[in-house]
């Protein structure tokens, strides 16, 4: 298991992937294929895995969605899990369960930078007083 702690962490690691899965076809998921195709790396995406097949489309973007199953996954291709955080651990001890450990865990600040926080980071007041004081 990998965990990207920052928006800097997830773009060195995807342009070193030579492909990928995602698992997660909602909002989050969305986002992160928007950032790929922003980085031209969305060709690297193979599938993206759901564990409910029933409740998804057949596709997201163009990219074919199919139910997790161990024997439907290149073991050689990690998975990226693209989902929020309320569901991400639940997710990543299910594929542990199943003996995969090749999977990746986005930190809380890169759902930050995804869902909008530029810098991935909340400035506090008083540190933005600061600096509005030492600009003038």
């Amino acid at each position: 298991m990998i965990k990207l702690r920052d928006i800097e962490e997830f773009e060195q690691w995807v342009l070193k992937t030579e492909y990928l899965y995602l698992y997660g076809a909602g909002k989050v998921c969305k986002k992160i294929i928007n950032k790929l195709r922003a980085m031209g790396c969305i060709s690297k995406v193979k599938n993206i895995f759901v564990t409910e097949d029933e409740k998804n489309d057949s596709q997201l973007y163009d990219i074919e969605i199919v139910k997790y199953e161990e024997n439907v996954r290149n073991k050689d291709i990690p998975i990226l899990i693209a989902v929020s955080s309320l569901y991400r651990y639940e997710i990543a001890l299910k594929l542990e369960n199943e003996k995969c450990d090749d999977f990746v865990l986005l930190e809380n600040e890169v759902e930050r930078w995804l869902n909008g926080d530029a810098c991935g980071k909340r400035v506090r007041m008083q540190e933005l007083e600061e600096q509005i004081v030492n600009y003038s």
